[in-house]
């Protein structure tokens, strides 16, 4: 397991494995004095798994190689328009199936995608963990003050297939703060965070109209100008040495789904 996948799990790995609260994180990412303290003890790239996951793209990189532009393909196109009056959750969640649809044909099992949200701990509200969706107890399941009880947080999990295994995916849409690759860094610590991430070889790449981009076959962590975050994340259901980076796609397949036009709150 590599470094970079070694710090993502210690830092957000799924509920319930952990009780880390993944947007707490993003609250505390936010301040510059934990975005150094992770930079320091971490390096940059266990910074940006935090940061771009939970919505603060906090490592603002330097530009690298151009990617392609996503396939503007019809099909994605009319599934967007059909459910553009639709509830957000299932007009992105359209969206996602179309997206894999036309980038893996050869993987299945998107019917298993779940909705879901977060549960907070009782004794703890800062604590939660996802569980299946469900309307009616939504108010309840966590204070109305919770930063879990923020808006536009859309997320599912489901189990996939495809000719080399099964495989568990996770998939979010959320809110995030945006920053342009191309923009230079604020200050000094910037610059540091960028340095090593380059040194690692884990650069965020800026996209066709200046997306932030992380992807790996097994993690896709995005941005895009308009404030919408991306995030997928894959690990073979059969677990072993190694299931944390093994997965259905490539790295340009999924970089191809997050980068579809439909995909955006």
């Amino acid at each position: 397991m590599n470094d970079y996948r070694k710090t993502f799990e210690e830092y957000v790995a799924d509920s319930p494995r952990t009780s880390i609260n993944i947007d707490d994180l993003v609250t505390r990412g936010r301040r510059s004095q934990l975005r150094r303290r992770l930079a320091v003890s971490s390096g940059a790239l266990g910074l940006l798994a935090v940061a771009v996951l939970l919505g603060v793209s906090a490592l603002k990189p330097s530009a690298g190689p151009p990617l392609p532009p996503a396939a503007n393909s019809s099909a994605s196109i009319v599934a967007s328009e059909s459910a553009a009056s639709a509830d957000p959750a299932d007009r992105l969640l359209t969206a996602l199936k179309s997206a894999f649809a036309r980038e893996a044909p050869n993987v299945s099992g998107f019917d298993t995608l779940q909705r879901q949200m977060h549960k907070c701990n009782p004794d703890n509200p800062a604590v939660s963990q996802l569980v299946p969706y469900d309307a009616a107890r939504l108010d309840e399941a966590c204070p109305p003050d919770s930063l879990h009880r923020k808006g536009e947080y859309y997320a599912w999990r489901g189990t996939l297939t495809s000719p080399t295994g099964v495989y568990n995916v996770r998939l979010t849409i959320a809110r995030t703060t945006h920053y342009d690759p191309a923009t230079p860094p604020e200050d000094e610590t910037g610059a540091n965070e960028r340095r090593i991430a380059a040194e690692q070889g884990d650069s965020p790449r800026r996209g066709p109209n200046g997306e932030n981009i992380l992807a790996k076959p097994y993690l896709l962590n995005m941005s895009k100008p308009d404030g919408t975050g991306i995030f997928i994340a894959c690990e073979d259901k059969n677990g072993g040495p190694g299931a944390g980076e093994r997965s259905p796609f490539t790295a340009d397949q999924l970089t191809a789904v997050g980068l579809d036009p439909a995909l955006h709150l």
